[in-house]
């Protein structure tokens, strides 16, 4: 397989559970030093403060540290973006995701962006011609078991010059994942099964329109989709052309990003 035209940054992951753990191992430590000098005869009930304290603190650590480096790697995806020729909102509030959100709100639950307007972290509208740009968060679990669900998206209305006359935003509609093989099992019967897709069809799931597959699927753009990364999804129709990529990116990844999805529309559209 070809090496991937981008991928994501560090979401602080390791971090998170280095201090966490440190945090949890400086909450054992005590405990154990207290049982041993046997703080209880004279502490009583206040035993466990200095551990829970520990633990308590190392935490807080831990979230204020790893929330620092994300607002640091939006605030330098906001200063590319500026000088990209957008328009960035870098922490919205609700009233301006919604606004935001408004044109695509009919795609998000299409693309798996469970919460809505209100899990986009930051935004950018091209200043020219209208490109959406944005980061969208949910959070799945409770408790020990949570996880991030990062997603990137870059949205061009029907009227951009990217599109051209190529009418894909305005034709019926086309998704385009890689789900892995336990997912896929459940859409394959979906997916259009047609010999002449057969090709994309080892990598992709194609549900939607024939028509517009066979309109966006030139060859030049599936020797492209060859360099897209497993994350990366594509849907077309209802107005918009759309690429997504599941994770989190910095200012470097967002550029291989646009670029690796503005070269793969410009294929579509000659």
């Amino acid at each position: 397989m070809p090496t991937p035209a981008y991928k994501g940054a560090s979401q602080q992951i390791g971090l998170w559970f280095l201090l966490s753990f440190v945090a949890v191992a400086g909450f054992l430590a005590v405990t154990m030093l207290s049982i041993h000098l046997e703080w209880e005869k004279v502490l009583g009930a206040w035993t466990l403060v200095p551990s829970l304290t520990i633990l308590i603190g190392g935490i807080a650590v831990a979230l204020i540290v790893t929330s620092r480096r994300n607002r640091q790697r939006i605030q330098r995806v906001a200063a590319w973006l500026d000088g990209s020729g957008y328009e960035v909102m870098a922490q919205p509030t609700e009233a301006w995701r919604a606004d935001f959100a408004a044109p695509l709100v009919h795609l998000l639950p299409s693309l798996d962006l469970r919460t809505g307007p209100i899990g986009i972290q930051w935004f950018a509208v091209q200043r020219t011609s209208g490109v959406r740009l944005f980061e969208h968060l949910y959070i799945t679990g409770s408790g020990k078991s949570t996880q991030e669900h990062y997603h990137t998206v870059v949205a061009w209305p029907a009227e951009h010059p990217d599109v051209g006359g190529s009418g894909l935003a305005t034709a019926p509609w086309l998704f385009m994942a890689q789900y892995n093989r336990f997912l896929r099992r459940d859409v394959r019967k979906r997916e259009l099964q047609l010999p002449e897709f057969a090709d994309v069809a080892e990598r992709w799931s194609i549900l939607g329109d024939a028509a517009t597959a066979a309109r966006f699927l030139k060859p030049a753009v599936r020797a492209q989709l060859d360099n897209s990364p497993k994350q990366e999804t594509w849907c077309m129709g209802a107005g918009w052309v759309c690429c997504m990529f599941k994770g989190v990116v910095d200012a470097p990844q967002l550029e291989q990003f646009l670029a690796h999805s503005r070269n793969i529309l410009a294929a579509a559209t000659r």
